[in-house]
């Protein structure tokens, strides 16, 4: 509930929400499509005939690897810039609250959720490479135009990533708690499954939900309900920002698949996304992140004092 109260620091009034729902949405929705705007508009006249704008993914065509992976990503600056406002202008809080409501962001909490979820991501990867190796492919690029990518990615995913935490797992999260209470365990699942839903909807326009729209789906709903569980569970969203930037760091480096929203060059292609092996293995790997942190990891850090 620590998490819930943090919104107590600032107003709360119920037009308050809604002017910061729709100023986040203003920024992230209208604001932030203008870096896409403006590069439709520059492949369209840019008199080059190998590029273009494919409306059906949203994604810039013959421009290389790096442009089509940049210019989704600069909405997400706008979209922050829109929650730094509604927090801090219109409830008049800290941003930080968003995260927790200690007096500073446990960062080692935010690198056990990255480098836990990142551990399963390999691991289940390497599962679905050795049942089905004739998916995978080397998708090398060079060092010349990986390197770059390399350099980009590492800054704009964990801007991207974080900002949808602050607004689904902080913002909205705190918002429906207030609402659900989310102080037994009915209602944090209620506000957790509250939270899954939202955080599905943006998703439901990927490309890559075509494959199979009922695994997916429940793939999304399912991260969105998993990462907001274990927000109201720790108290904190650090671990959850941890396991989202391992996550799509993951993709957009190491294994990326032909449908993705985003297209990267990462150093594995596979050729074929199994919509139910995702939703199984999403499954399998929250189960086990979840035991780690809350059974396993507390226990060895309490060893780790009484020594």
């Amino acid at each position: 509930m620590d998490f819930i109260k943090a919104t107590e620091r600032g107003k709360n009034e119920l037009w308050r929400y809604v002017l910061g729902i729709l100023t986040v949405l203003i920024f992230w929705l209208l604001l932030g499509a203008l870096p896409v705007v403006a590069a439709f508009l520059w492949v369209s006249v840019d008199g080059d005939p190998t590029t273009g704008f494919d409306p059906g993914t949203g994604m810039l065509e013959g421009v290389g690897p790096i442009w089509p992976y940049v210019v989704p990503n600069l909405t997400f600056p706008i979209f922050l810039l829109g929650i730094v406002i509604a927090v801090g202008v219109i409830h008049k809080r800290n941003l930080r609250t968003l995260v927790t409501p200690a007096p500073r962001v446990n960062w080692r909490r935010v690198g056990i959720g990255f480098g836990l979820w990142l551990l399963l991501a390999l691991l289940f990867t390497g599962i679905e490479f050795a049942l089905f190796p004739e998916t995978f492919r080397w998708a090398w690029v060079g060092i010349g135009q990986y390197l770059p990518f390399l350099l980009l990615a590492l800054i704009f995913t964990p801007i991207q990533t974080t900002t949808e935490e602050l607004f689904f797992r902080g913002y909205l999260l705190q918002a429906t708690g207030r609402v659900t209470g989310a102080g037994t365990l009915l209602r944090r699942l209620l506000a957790a499954a509250i939270n899954g839903v939202l955080f599905a909807l943006p998703h439901a326009a990927n490309p890559e939900v075509a494959l199979g729209p009922v695994p997916l789906m429940l793939f999304y709903f399912g991260m969105g309900a998993f990462l907001a569980w274990i927000t109201l569970r720790d108290g904190t969203a650090e671990l959850a920002i941890g396991a989202h930037a391992a996550n799509n760091l993951f993709v957009a480096l190491l294994v990326n698949y032909q449908e993705s929203a985003l297209q990267t060059p990462a150093l594995v292609m596979s050729d074929h996304l199994d919509p139910t092996y995702t939703l199984i293995t999403f499954i399998l790997s929250a189960i086990i992140f979840a035991l780690l942190v809350f059974t396993v990891l507390p226990r060895r850090r309490r060893s780790y004092d009484q020594a």
